[in-house]
C-alpha cells in the first residue's frame, strides 16, 4: 500500500511537471530550460522497463526514428573526426532528444490528461503575450523611464500603430530569444484551442466568445511579431480547422475564400514582414528578393550537392557556408555568419541527405489515431514550415516545441490505448 501511494504521488508530480512545461513554452528561454529539466527528471520516476518497445505500436515509430537519427549523426561525426563538437551540442540543447525515446516508451502515468495539458499550453501562451505587450507599451508610453529597454525607443502618448508593430518585431527577438519559435507556439496554441472547442461536450455561448477573443488576440500578436513561418503556419491551421470543424462543402468553400482574402490583405500591408529586410546586396529581380534566406539555401544546396551522403561534418558546416557566401558575393550573410536557416538543409550539410529524410519521416502525422489526428496534422505542418525557415534543433526553443508535442501525442495515444483495453476487459 505504501509503494502504491508513493507511485501515485510520483505520477501526479510528473503530470504536474508536464503541465508546468506546457504552460512555459511561450515564455523566454531560461524559463523553458528549467521547466523542461524538471519534467525530464520527474519522468525517470515513472519509468517501467517491463513496457515492450514494439514497432507494432505505430505511435512509437517516431521515437525509434529519433534514436536512429541521433545514432547515425554520431557515427557520421566520428567519420568526420568531429564527434566532440557534436557531443557538446547534444548535451547543450539536444539532451532531451537523446532521452525522449526512453522517457516516452517506458513511461507509465495514469494521470495524463490531454485536455488539461492543452489548456495549460493555451493559458501560458496567452499570459506570455499579455506580459510581452504590456512590458513593451510601458516603455513606449514612458511609464518605465531611464532610457530604452531591449532596443525599444521611448515614446510619447501619441505614436502610430504601424511604428509600434515595426518596433515590436525587433523587441520580440531579444525578449523571447526567437521570433519564429513564438510564432510556432501561437499557431499551435490556436490549433489546440480549436481542438478543445471541437471535442467539448458542453460549450456555452460565453465560452465561444471567450475562445474567439483569445484566437483573435493570439493571431494579432503573432502577426505583430513578424514571424514569416508563424504567419504561414497560422494560415494552414485555419484551413485545417475549417475542414475539421465544419466538413460542409459550402462553409469550407466560403472559408477558403475568406482566408484567401486575408492572405491578399496581409500581403498588401506595410507591416507584413515579407520583404522589409530584403537583402541589400542582391541585385537580381527574382524570388530571392522575397526572403534573404533563399540565397542562403542556394548556397547550402550547392555544398550538399558535393557531399550528398555524409555531408561535410558538424564542425565544418559554418566554414563551408561562409566560404560559399564569399564566393557568391553575399557580403551581408558573410558578415552575419548566418547558418542555413533550414533544419532539413542543416542535417544534410552536417550528416548527409539521409538525415533530412529521417527527419521528414519523423514529422509525418500518420502515426497517431484519428481522435488526435487534427493535433498531429497541425504539429507536423507547423513544425515542418518552421524547420524550413530556421535551424530548429540548434536553439532550445525549437527543441522544446518538438519535444513537447511528440511527448503530448505519444502520451495521449498511450492513454487512449490503456482506456480502450480497460473498456474491452469490462
Amino acid at each position: 500500500m505504501i509503494i502504491n501511494s508513493r507511485k501515485i504521488g510520483l505520477e501526479k508530480l510528473n503530470f504536474n511537471a508536464f503541465l508546468l512545461f506546457a504552460f512555459s513554452l511561450n515564455f523566454p528561454q531560461p524559463i523553458i530550460e528549467y521547466t523542461l529539466g524538471f519534467w525530464v527528471i520527474t519522468s525517470f520516476f515513472c519509468i517501467d522497463y517491463k513496457q515492450k518497445p514494439t514497432i507494432k505500436k505505430v505511435y512509437y515509430i517516431p521515437l525509434f526514428l529519433i534514436s536512429f537519427l541521433i545514432l547515425g549523426r554520431i557515427i557520421v561525426s566520428i567519420t568526420h573526426h568531429d564527434f566532440p563538437f557534436l557531443l557538446i551540442k547534444l548535451l547543450d540543447t539536444q539532451l532531451s532528444l537523446l532521452l525522449l525515446p526512453i522517457l516516452l516508451i517506458f513511461q507509465v502515468n495514469r494521470y495524463f490528461n490531454l485536455k488539461r495539458v492543452l489548456f495549460a499550453y493555451i493559458i501560458g501562451s496567452s499570459i506570455s503575450c499579455i506580459i510581452a505587450v504590456t512590458y513593451f507599451y510601458l516603455y513606449r508610453y514612458n511609464i518605465f523611464s531611464g532610457g530604452s529597454a531591449d532596443g525599444i525607443p521611448l515614446g510619447t502618448n501619441i505614436h502610430k500603430l504601424t511604428d509600434d508593430i515595426f518596433i515590436f518585431q525587433h523587441f520580440i527577438s531579444p525578449y523571447f530569444k526567437h521570433r519564429a519559435a513564438m510564432g510556432v507556439n501561437l499557431s499551435l496554441s490556436i490549433a489546440s484551442l480549436i481542438y478543445l472547442i471541437k471535442t467539448s461536450e458542453k460549450l456555452s455561448f460565453y465560452k465561444i466568445i471567450a475562445a474567439f477573443l483569445v484566437v483573435t488576440f493570439l493571431s494579432v500578436v503573432l502577426y505583430s511579431t513578424g514571424s514569416r513561418s508563424g504567419i504561414i503556419s497560422l494560415i494552414f491551421v485555419f484551413l485545417f480547422s475549417t475542414v475539421y470543424m465544419f466538413r460542409r462543402k459550402r462553409i469550407v468553400f466560403i472559408t477558403f475564400l475568406l482566408i484567401g482574402a486575408l492572405i491578399t490583405g496581409l500581403s498588401s500591408l506595410k507591416t507584413t514582414r515579407i520583404s522589409a529586410d530584403e537583402s541589400k546586396n542582391s541585385s537580381q529581380n527574382d524570388i530571392s528578393r522575397i526572403d534573404p534566406r533563399i540565397q542562403i539555401w542556394k548556397s547550402a544546396l550547392k555544398i550538399i550537392d558535393k557531399n550528398v551522403w555524409l555531408g561535410v561534418g558538424y564542425s565544418n558546416v559554418k566554414p563551408a557556408l561562409l566560404q560559399e557566401y564569399k564566393e557568391r558575393g553575399l557580403n551581408q550573410d558573410l558578415a552575419g555568419r548566418f547558418n542555413s536557416h533550414n533544419q532539413f538543409l542543416q542535417f544534410a550539410l552536417e550528416s548527409g541527405i539521409w538525415a533530412s529524410i529521417i527527419f521528414a519521416l519523423i514529422l509525418l502525422p500518420i502515426y497517431f489515431a484519428r481522435r488526435i489526428y487534427f493535433l498531429s496534422l497541425s504539429f507536423s505542418t507547423v513544425f515542418t514550415i518552421y524547420s524550413m525557415f530556421e535551424d530548429t534543433f540548434i536553439i532550445i526553443n525549437g527543441v522544446t516545441v518538438f519535444v513537447f508535442f511528440i511527448a503530448l501525442l505519444v502520451l495521449a495515444q498511450k492513454k487512449m490505448q490503456i482506456t480502450n483495453n480497460r473498456n474491452y476487459i469490462t
